[in-house]
């Protein structure tokens, strides 16, 4: 058995659209996963690009086998666009063209990619940005109900809806596919819903994203807490610093009700 990370961060987005967190987010993962077991590999600004993702993601989840963990985490802007196939959330690479949409990387590629996980191979997806609610191209769950000394930052992103036209703008893959959330391969811990906004914060002197602020802390310091008792904590505290942030958790019940990582 073997437990693999890719995680993408990208702080510098053209301008005027450049973050401050991603790379400190990025840190505080693999500092995260490294004792838990998992060899991480990772891209950052200009490296991570739409295909380097694409490519990257693909060879974690087509090289794994039976009895494997795996883990996709990204940092970044996120955004919405008019598909091919109605509303679809997307990750924003460092070459997305913030005017036209082209280089996205929408939900419904990432399930595609996702889809082609091999049985008995465990995979969670954290997404630290904005509208990352069912950002794998699952099916929407229902929102759920002590500050720390930080100070609130006001969230950046790039807006949308995004004037994506496939085949024009970039060549896409995979096809959106609304999927019960007990039929999904995968756990997706999301930032927020795919209507809010994702926070960062300032604490420490480091900037730091408000959702994986609290689930890596949640990760290293709890690990008697299964995954929903470990979302149920970290909302909880992200929506004591900004209520209208709810993060979600996406995926089979029986893997909910699991320890991670153990």
């Amino acid at each position: 058995m073997t437990r693999r990370a890719y995680i993408a961060a990208i702080n510098n987005y053209p301008d005027p659209y450049d973050l401050l967190n991603p790379l400190e987010d990025l840190a505080d993962l693999q500092n995260t996963l490294i004792p838990k077991g998992f060899s991480i590999s990772s891209q950052t600004d200009a490296y991570a690009t739409r295909a380097n993702i694409l490519a990257s993601l693909t060879s974690l989840v087509t090289q794994a086998v039976s009895g494997d963990s795996i883990f996709f985490g990204f940092f970044g802007h996120g955004s919405w666009f008019n598909g091919p196939y109605g509303r679809a959330e997307c990750i924003c690479p460092s070459d997305i063209n913030p005017q036209t949409g082209a280089n996205l990387i929408a939900d419904y590629e990432i399930q595609a990619i996702l889809a082609m996980k091999p049985e008995g191979v465990t995979c969670d997806v954290l997404l630290g940005n904005c509208y990352s609610g069912t950002g794998t191209s699952r099916s929407m769950v229902a929102s759920k109900g002590s500050k720390k000394a930080i100070r609130i930052e006001q969230p950046q992103c790039i807006p949308g809806p995004l004037p994506y036209t496939i085949g024009k703008s970039g060549s896409g893959i995979g096809q959106k596919v609304a999927v019960p959330v007990e039929s999904m391969n995968h756990v997706l811990h999301a930032a927020c819903r795919r209507d809010q906004l994702a926070y960062g914060v300032l604490t420490g002197g480091k900037h730091r994203g408000l959702f994986p602020l609290y689930w890596c802390y949640a990760i290293r310091n709890y690990p008697n807490k299964t995954r929903a008792q470990i979302d149920a904590w970290v909302t909880t505290y992200v929506k004591a610093v900004v209520p209208t942030q709810e993060p979600q958790i996406e995926g089979p019940s029986a893997e909910l009700a699991q320890l991670p990582f153990t």
